[in-house]
């Protein structure tokens, strides 16, 4: 496992946290199939990240 990879997976870990379970079953497919490129691994899990982070807040603004 290459580094970017590992660093992807520290990111589903955050997902599953974040209750994000459907994203995070996506990207760790993705990571173990090697369907994307180990450019794109860290700053889409990043993205989906401050994604996820944003839609807790507005989910409980909401409320």
């Amino acid at each position: 496992m290459t580094e970017a990879q590992t660093i992807a997976f520290g990111g589903v870990i955050a997902l599953l946290l974040l209750r994000q379970p459907l994203i995070a079953i996506t990207w760790i497919l993705a990571i173990a199939l090697n369907v994307l490129p180990e450019e794109s691994l860290i700053p889409g899990i990043a993205i989906l990240i401050f994604i996820s982070i944003f839609l807790s807040f507005k989910r409980e603004a909401d409320k």
